[in-house]
């Protein structure tokens, strides 16, 4: 199986982003469209079979890809907006799984979310980065507008909906492969997700789905001890040490400049979700979901606010230079995350939230909130947090 990805461009910059991300392609066909050209000079990433045609279009892109369908010579088709990514591996999952009928995977769009939300092919529902047909040009459907008063007439739809009209019933897949629109990095500043894990295999999917849209410079998954022991941990215990120790240790091992303590037990709502916690890290800030006013919060009648901790970021040396989380707290490990902010807060740093488009699954991993040993820990930690408080603030 051989894979062309067909690209119509009006010459926009991010081009070069587009084609790098399909770099792992048999064919790229380039198709300018000079009609709504924005510039003479493309930059387009460096590949040993690529194409570049120009139509003279200005109807969204529809007689570009035509003519780059007319000019593929892979046995299977795939398109990409100029301003579209695909994820990594992305070209290798799709000649992996080719078939003679149409596969339409998933991809994240920035004002819609996840496409597909049901497999069902509906406008709206599905688009082009997300499909792979084969290369038979009689049973190709054509782009034309499925709704012309619109601003994205979907044209896309109704290609697919002509594909698989010829083809047969598309093959349905939960694997993301493509970035609709990706956000701009928000700052230079290197973020490396850390994230412990121990068994929960059903919660790979979503959180696999969230670090392929987020794109972090590091992904630290310590394995707690899983059986069977995780595929894509960068490092593993060989029994469970516990939520701080995981942490602590993935802290340690990072490289980049800030470190994003973040659960497993999460959700994706909206692909920008890193770069806005890229865009409020700052030094001397800690950087979370959700500041916490709530018993928790509560130390012999006075508030002492934190950042809940599933989902809390800061410069890794300002985070080292104030211990990391305390691996004394009792598992599961609540109250460590008031107590790293509430010694955060003593050397000087502030608290901010931030609104993240993540879903915490609350509770998932950590059991019943009446088992009797989570509350004998519950107890304890707030006995150890209440302490350092009054240690603190005297």
């Amino acid at each position: 199986m051989s894979v062309s990805v067909i690209i119509p461009t009006i010459g926009r910059r991010s081009l070069r982003q587009a084609t790098l991300s399909a770099r792992q392609a048999d064919e790229l066909v380039i198709v300018v469209d000079k009609a709504a050209a924005e510039t003479k000079e493309l930059e387009v990433a460096d590949h040993p079979a690529v194409k570049v045609i120009s139509v003279v279009g200005g109807d969204h892109g529809y007689t570009a890809r035509a003519a780059g369908m007319a000019a593929a010579t892979s046995t299977h088709l795939a398109f990409l907006d100029d301003d579209d990514v695909y994820v990594e591996g992305a070209i290798d999952l799709m000649r992996e799984v080719a078939t003679d009928r149409p596969v339409i995977f998933r991809m994240a769009h920035p004002e819609f979310g996840m496409l597909w939300r049901v497999p069902e092919l509906r406008f709206g529902n599905v688009g082009t980065p997300m499909f792979l047909v084969p290369n038979d040009p009689e049973k190709l459907g054509e782009w034309t507008p499925h709704a012309p008063t619109l601003d994205q007439p979907g044209g896309d739809f109704t290609f697919i909906a002509g594909c698989c009209a010829a083809m047969g019933e598309p093959e349905w897949r939960e694997d993301l492969i493509a970035l609709v629109r990706p956000p701009e990095r928000a700052s230079d500043v290197s973020i490396a997700v850390v994230t412990p894990w121990m068994n929960h295999p059903e919660l790979v999917y979503d959180y696999t789905v969230a670090m392929q849209a987020g794109r972090p410079d590091e992904l630290i998954v310590v394995d707690n001890g899983s059986e069977p022991p995780l595929a894509f941990a960068e490092m593993r215990f060989s029994n469970n040490r516990g939520f701080s120790p995981a942490c602590n240790a993935g802290l340690t091992h990072a490289e980049s400049d800030a470190v994003l303590f973040l659960n497993n037990d999460i959700r994706m709502r909206t692909p920008d979700w890193l770069e806005t916690i890229r865009g409020a890290i700052e030094p001397g800030v800690l950087v979370g979901a959700k500041i916490r006013y709530d018993r928790h919060a509560d130390v012999d009648g006075e508030q002492y606010p934190y950042l809940d901790g599933w989902c809390l970021a800061g410069y890794r040396m300002e985070l080292l230079g104030i211990g990391g989380f305390d691996e004394t707290f009792q598992e599961p490990a609540y109250f460590s995350d008031n107590d790293l902010c509430l010694r955060a807060r003593a050397a000087g740093m502030t608290l901010r939230e931030v609104k993240v488009g993540l879903e915490h699954l609350l509770g998932v991993t950590s059991g019943p909130p009446d088992a009797p040993a989570k509350v004998a820990a519950c107890d304890a930690n707030y006995e150890r947090y209440a302490s350092r408080v009054r240690e603190l603030v005297g």
